[in-house]
């Protein structure tokens, strides 16, 4: 999902550990890594020859042998740490071979180790244990030596590491192993007179035993012992527990969880350290799926209540989990606890805290297909807008991201969220812009109505595509490397190809420069033969861009030449092992392109036909030159097919609106006016920028042709090639930079002065691209 977080305390754990990890190699901490390499390098011109000799590593070795020297007490600490972080591949590869000969050698020294490098281990062996393709006599030839690793004491984080080890560990074990000699050391670790940290481990251990025994076994071994633990004077151990309720939960079953766990769940739930409470709610929150529905209503939703008018960590917590919470709490329970669990969520969505805030944003589509669709009006959509116009960039950056995970009905979305997605894209922060640009990107492709995505496409492309400001321009750039990553080639040329080859010879370098970076995507777009004229003038304006007058611009052409030439060797040197990225990439387009098409009903299937049909005449039209008459007949008959489409379309929304589907509540935020005849056909003089194929079968996807009835499944390559002669551009492409982008194409346009490039740029910015309607006269 787009926008997703991270838990406050997960995110801080991480970067303490690394930099602990820094802190332990650099010895210092805010160190350079280029200042650490040249400091590395003083050393090794200070070492003698024979210290030399020693560090220096046959290259004969083979893997093994090396991981065996490196893992040596006398190794160097990089070649430790080198050794380490391979043994999941060694491992891998090798199997119980790499087992029999590694295991002594690190037996033997990972006392020795530093405490990275004994983190880095504990690491490597989780990843081990965690590859389901490993050999189970593995998990037995490490039990001792991880139960070692937690028996005696050690620092906080390199037991944390060998204890999640160890919890991989125990489900792989036989279960005579685990009621043996496991479940001995963990009962031994929880008497009394132990550690703190016996007692985590003590804890870790039987919450890791527990799902492998029946419930019996769990009340007559350790049931009561663990219930005392989360009643333990040291927060650790309350801490740690409320990480093993859920396991320990389960596996006794409701009944038992009832009397001996609940209560002691309620008291963590209050606990005085707020370290605790966090922890507690999260463990809640797991077992929701398991609790009573009777549990829900009568405990779980008053305690939300009473939480939300509080200003605590536990407050973000919460707001965290709010998605998880809706999405298991409310299938059992009535309208009116779910109307009380909304009015909650929206308690936190209107809280002072920024974070908060962006947490609801965050969790807004998973209570949205929580409550369903038909609620959104009555429930959310008053919380939408606040969270769309809140003053924060990052909540706003976020509930535009979620867009696209909505749930509701092509029509909901086009009057109630594209508006929105219009909206911010004009906004002042970037990140707000770039994800409603996505969120845009991914409702145009999803959309199950053949007009409305006609329509959006050519109001992004007459909008952003062709607009006077430059900024809006780059975001048309970036609407489009969107609109590639996720749609099929074939919708991408429809509708916005053509425009996005324009910025390469953009008049701002700006322009140019992030145009460069969609120069491959494109050429990946392509289809030969049919395409190659647009192949060649990609290839051409690429190459003007390697010659271009701003330094910026040359770079980023080199980059992306650098990239392409990549690709074709490693396409080239592909073998039939190995399918090339161009293979792969013509599987994934067809996917797109049959998704695409069965994303429209069967009426909707013939309704694009008929507009492929009347858009292809058109273009054809425009090409062979033919009377205006002839073209005025062809645009009236594609303005009738958009109005008896959009009239349609109002009348379902009428009667949705009387069924209470939707209502007045809208945003005050221009939506866009309905299709006329002048409007269309003010439209025809740049559809031949977008080449649509003829009229198709309704029962299968559309596939690429030059024009046919005919649909016959052939196999086309791609724009991956070179070509070193440009050629002429088509037709079609010359008659229409007349007049919509005569600005960019001729060279005697006239210099003007756009307050919105940057000053250094102004003396070489030519006049933008404009739209200009033609006459209902033709």
């Amino acid at each position: 999902m787009v926008g997703k977080f991270k838990p406050p305390g997960q995110s801080r754990c991480s970067a303490h550990k690394q930099v602990m990890w820094t802190a332990h190699v650099q010895d210092a901490t805010d160190i350079d890594p280029f200042e650490d390499s040249i400091k590395e390098h003083q050393k090794d011109a200070g070492r003698s020859r024979e210290e030399i000799e020693h560090l220096t590593v046959d290259e004969d070795l083979s893997d093994i042998e090396r991981a065996q020297l490196f893992l040596s007490p006398t190794a160097h600490l990089l070649q430790q740490s080198c050794a380490l972080g391979r043994l999941p591949l060694l491992f891998k590869e090798y199997g119980l071979a790499a087992v029999e000969a590694l295991f002594p050698a690190f037996v033997s020294s990972v006392e020795s180790f530093s405490y990275h490098c004994q983190v880095a281990a504990g690491e490597a062996f989780t990843l081990i244990l965690q590859d389901k393709s490993m050999p189970k006599e593995v998990a037995i030839r490490l039990l001792p030596m991880v139960l070692h690793m937690v028996k005696i004491p050690r620092s906080n984080e390199v037991l944390h590491t060998w204890l999640c080890t160890l919890q991989v560990l125990i489900p792989l074990l036989p279960l005579q192993v685990v009621t043996g000699d496991v479940m001995k050391m963990a009962l031994s670790k929880g008497e009394g007179e132990e550690s703190v940290q016996a007692h985590k481990v003590c804890c870790t251990m039987l919450g890791a035993i527990a799902p492998m025994l029946e419930a019996k076994d769990i009340i007559q071994n350790f049931l009561p012992k663990t219930m005392g633990f989360c009643q333990d004077t040291d927060l650790e151990v309350r801490l740690c527990m409320c990480q093993q309720l859920n396991a320990i939960s389960r596996a006794v079953g409701v009944d038992t969880f009832m009397v001996f766990v609940f209560p002691e769940l309620n008291e963590l739930l209050k606990d005085e350290e707020v370290v605790v409470q966090v922890a507690a709610v999260q463990a809640l929150v797991n077992l929701l799926d398991f609790l009573p529905s009777r549990i829900h209503t009568a405990d779980v939703l008053p305690f939300i209540h009473s939480l939300c008018p509080t200003e605590t960590p536990v407050l973000i917590c919460l707001a965290r989990l709010f998605g998880d919470i809706a999405l298991k709490m409310v299938l059992d329970m009535s309208d009116e606890d779910v109307q009380s669990l909304v009015d909650s969520y929206k308690e936190l969505a209107q809280n002072s805290n920024e974070e908060i805030r962006q947490l609801c944003a965050y969790n807004f589509p998973a209570i949205l297909k929580a409550i369903g669709t038909r609620k959104y009006f009555i429930m959310l959509h008053h919380t939408y807008v606040q969270l769309a116009q809140d003053i924060a960039p990052a909540v706003r950056s976020t509930i535009a991201a979620s867009f696209h995970e909505g749930f509701l009905s092509s029509d909901q979305i086009y009057d109630n969220f594209l508006p929105l997605c219009f909206q911010y894209m004009t906004e002042n922060v970037l990140p707000v812009r770039t994800a409603a640009a996505l969120a845009l990107a991914v409702f145009i492709r999803c959309n199950c109505r053949a007009v409305q995505r006609y329509e959006l496409s050519q109001r992004v492309v007459r909008e952003y595509g062709q607009a006077h400001s430059y900024w809006l321009r780059l975001l048309y750039i970036d609407f489009c490397e969107h609109m590639l990553k996720i749609a099929s080639s074939r919708m991408f040329k429809d509708s916005f190809l053509d425009t996005a080859v324009l910025t390469l010879q953009d008049a701002v370098p700006s322009v140019r420069m992030r145009a460069c970076q969609i120069i491959n995507p494109l050429r990946a777009v392509i289809k030969l033969p049919d395409d190659v004229s647009t192949l060649e003038r990609i290839n051409h304006l690429a190459t003007q861009r390697l010659n271009d007058t701003d330094r910026e611009v040359v770079a980023a052409a080199r980059i992306a030449a650098d990239n392409q030439k990549r690709v074709f060797v490693q396409d080239h040197e592909a073998t039939n092992d190995h399918v090339s990225s161009q293979d792969e990439y013509e599987k994934e387009d067809k996917h797109r392109e049959e998704e695409e098409w069965h994303m429209l009903s069967k009426d909707e299937q013939e309704e694009k036909q008929k507009l492929d049909e009347t858009l292809h005449r058109l273009k054809l039209d425009l090409k062979r030159g033919l009377g205006a008459e002839q073209s005025r007949s062809i645009s009236t008959n594609l303005s009738t097919l958009l109005s008896d489409s959009s009239t349609t379309r109002h009348t379902t929304k009428a009667v949705s609106t009387n069924r209470g589907l939707t209502n007045g509540s809208h945003l005050n935020i221009d939506q866009g006016r309905p299709w006329t005849r002048s409007s269309i056909s003010g439209s025809k003089t740049k559809l031949v920028q977008h080449p649509t194929s003829g009229p198709q079968t309704s029962a299968n996807p559309p596939q690429s042709s030059s024009g046919s009835s005919q649909h016959q499944p052939t196999i086309q390559k791609r724009g991956s090639i070179s070509i070193t002669k440009p050629g002429p551009p088509s037709p079609g492409s010359a008659m229409l930079s007349h007049g919509v982008h005569s600005s960019l194409t001729n060279p005697s346009s006239d210099t003007v002065t756009d307050t919105n490039v940057p000053t250094a740029r102004r003396a070489n910015y030519k006049t933008p691209p404009t739209f200009k309607r033609a006459s209902n006269s033709g």
